[in-house]
């Protein structure tokens, strides 16, 4: 029995391991708890990016595209979140919470921000209707 119990402890704990990452981003990403904004620029077709931004990017459009090309170049990335942006708006975000760099792609298909926020190409948490959800995504 005591054998039983120790196993089904065991158990128990060994699948915590597998859980998800809690989220602890501060819902509107503010200064006022901890969120250090580096850089925020506007993404055009005509943007310099490096590979890494234009990847996130990519998947980002990939994201919340309607129908996905079998190969989505950066331009055709760009152009599906711009027109799925309600004032064409299309931000590359870069900041930093508790001593982690984080990048955010983030447009606004209807007044509120959506997007992904990457911890290099790692999805770590979407922006949905303006909130932080870090599951699902």
């Amino acid at each position: 029995m005591k054998s039983l119990i120790l196993t089904a402890f065991t158990m128990l704990f060994s699948l915590s391991v597998f859980a998800e990452p809690v989220c602890d981003f501060p819902y509107d990403l503010s200064e006022d708890e901890g969120v250090r904004d580096l850089r925020t620029v506007v993404v055009t077709e005509s943007s310099r990016l490096t590979s890494l931004q234009k990847a996130q990017i990519i998947i980002t459009a990939k994201h919340y595209a309607t129908r996905v090309p079998r190969t989505m170049t950066i331009d055709m990335a760009i152009a599906s979140l711009r027109n799925n942006s309600e004032a064409g708006d299309l931000y590359y975000r870069v900041f930093r919470f508790k001593n982690t760099l984080y990048t955010m792609v983030e447009h606004y298909p209807g007044g509120n921000a959506f997007g992904l926020v990457f911890k290099g190409t790692e999805i770590v948490a979407e922006r949905t209707d303006g909130d932080l959800n870090c599951t699902g995504f």
